[in-house]
């Protein structure tokens, strides 16, 4: 780097800093209030439980649950006087239920309303549902009563806590309480679809390719489950049932997708029979979604029984890779560490489903424990990947030799007659098919008189001066010791006019002649692309002749680095 450069480099780095940092002290003085200001605060004591008009507890606290009374069908409702603004930024009103309506009163005025509409369905689940409600300045003192009705017995005794404060606040609580499986699962859909962009667009390699793109669909299954499980993903998605459908079938994929994982990754015992019986899980789906629409059962009636045996399936499967990993399978030890850490992920998720608080899909031991699962099986993955490109790079890199002449970089004979082939199959593509043959005057002579290494350096300038000229639209072609070879595809009269124009204007002057031949087979009409061919060959070497006839009497060209050479002699 030049003193020049440098010194314009440290004024121009100087002014940049003496500009920006007064810049971002003068806009740092502004004064604004931050969206995330205040809190949400959960109002857990002075409630008043009612049932159908009867009071039951005139000190209820929230959170609780009731087991020993069924709630169903019932009207209960929860009322409090609404505190004042100056203790709580009193703006909205967030809670969540299960029921299957839900009424909000301050006095007597209705100022929300939801309808699970569960009497016209046939599905008879609600799911947890966020319930925003927008509250008045003039609200505050006034008695807030949240009316609802229950559809199931369980659901029906849950009361889950209530929150004031602005909206902003609500969201952040809301994020705060599950928004890390609504953050995990979008990066495992995002992680997903760019694994099966690189499977599909890097990897040719049947087993990897399919280990690669089993993978992907592992992690958007468990991606699918963890947004559907969110609770924070309500914001974006507000039917809760859509979302526990689509949970719903990324578990009972989500074995499928393993075993496909495991069978092209490994050599286990008995793969068809694992194929096979694999099957259970997406069938059962389809019978479970298919009696659910009868009204006869529920996703959630048989969520317990379906992670049991999700639980001994994956326990099967997982003794047939430790069997194929001690009979020789040592690729297998990562899938093995990295099960272990799904399992106890499992044994959470089935505790979860135990205790009175479970909250159906929403699984934060599940989630980590199959991030960790899949970090594992994306390093062997990645290893494997690397290894398969740079394997596939070396054969390319070899097959390009075959294909290549190494002295100009341009295709070499075996390339061009096969170009040939390819074009004489193509038949009706051979249309406004132009060929052009080159051939360099004298190349003998200036090997013999200054040397071969003289002769290559010429041969490499007419291949770099071809490529300039015609490589944005033709292929290029060194055919012989000192020919050369264009093929140019959808070539008019007009452009094989160009190509004789800029190959005559580019050559003037040049330290080199070359003789040159064409054909087009809209005017040549020939019977065969060998026929095109000939005919280009044969007017190059017309017009070798008629060069040399010129030339009879004058010395043979010279090129600039020959003279460069002979000055050192």
């Amino acid at each position: 780097m030049s003193r020049i450069h440098k010194g314009m480099v440290l004024v121009l780095s100087v002014l940049t800093v003496g500009v920006l940092v007064p810049t971002w002290i003068d806009v740092s003085k502004m004064e604004l209030d931050s969206i995330w200001d205040g809190e949400a605060t959960s109002l857990k004591e002075g409630w008043t439980l009612s049932v159908d008009g009867e009071v039951l507890d005139d000190d209820f606290t929230l959170p609780h649950i009731i087991k020993d009374r069924d709630l169903t069908d019932k009207r209960v409702t929860l009322s409090r006087t609404i505190i004042p603004s100056s203790k709580i930024a009193l703006r909205s009103l967030l809670f969540r239920t299960s029921q299957k309506r839900v009424k909000v009163f301050v006095d007597d005025r209705l100022i929300y309303s939801y309808d699970g509409n569960i009497d016209n369905r046939r599905i008879s689940i609600i799911g947890l549902i966020n319930h925003f409600v927008r509250l008045e300045e003039e609200d505050e003192g006034k008695v807030l009563s949240i009316e609802m009705i229950g559809n199931l017995p369980k659901s029906s005794g849950q009361f889950h806590d209530v929150y004031f404060g602005n909206r902003t606040a609500q969201i952040r609580q809301l994020f705060g309480y599950d928004g890390i499986s609504f953050i995990i699962g979008i990066f495992l859909i995002i992680i997903s679809l760019i694994t099966a962009l690189i499977a599909s667009r890097s990897l040719r390699n049947g087993r990897l390719y399919h280990s690669t793109l089993a993978l992907g669909a592992i992690e958007l299954c468990v991606g699918l489950w963890a947004c559907g499980g969110s609770m924070s993903t309500q914001l974006f998605i507000r039917n809760q049932l859509f979302l526990v459908v689509l949970a719903m079938t990324a578990l009972y994929m989500l074995p499928v997708c393993v075993t496909w994982f495991v069978i092209s990754m490994y050599s286990i015992p008995k793969p068809r029979c694992f194929m096979i019986a694999v099957l259970f899980f997406p069938i059962a789906f389809v019978v479970v979604s298919a009696l659910q629409l009868l009204g006869m059962i529920t996703y959630i009636t048989v969520a317990t029984p379906v992670g049991i045996l999700l639980f001994i399936y994956m326990l099967t499967l997982i003794g047939a890779v430790m069997y194929a990993y001690r009979r020789g399978e040592k690729n297998a030890k990562p899938f093995l560490i990295a099960t272990g850490f799904l399992l106890a992920s499992i044994v959470g998720e089935l505790t979860l489903l135990i205790l009175p608080h479970r909250t159906f899909i929403n699984i934060q031991p599940f989630n980590i424990g199959v991030l960790i699962f899949g970090s594992i099986l994306y390093s062997q993955i990645l290893a494997l990947g690397v290894n398969y490109l740079e394997e596939r790079g070396r054969k390319e890199y070899l097959q390009s030799l075959a294909y290549t002449d190494a002295l100009t970089g341009l295709g070499n004979r075996r390339a061009f007659d096969e170009e040939l082939i390819r074009l004489a199959k193509s038949g009706s593509d051979q249309k406004d098919l132009g060929v052009v043959m080159f051939d360099v005057n004298n190349l003998k002579q200036i090997n013999d008189d200054f040397g071969h290494a003289e002769g290559d350096l010429v041969l490499k300038q007419i291949g770099e001066l071809l490529s300039s000229l015609y490589g944005a639209f033709a292929k290029l072609y060194r055919i012989g010791g000192d020919e050369f070879a264009l093929v140019c595809e959808q070539c008019s009269q007009k452009k094989m006019a160009e190509i004789k124009r800029s190959f005559s204007e580019a050559t003037t002057g040049k330290p080199f002649t070359l003789a040159f031949g064409s054909a087009l087979s809209s005017m040549d009409s020939p019977d065969s692309i060998d026929v095109l061919f000939k005919i280009a060959d044969r007017r190059m070497y017309q017009h070798k002749k008629m060069m040399k006839y010129d030339s009879h009497h004058k010395s043979s060209p010279i090129p600039s680095s020959i003279d460069m050479v002979e000055g050192t002699r």
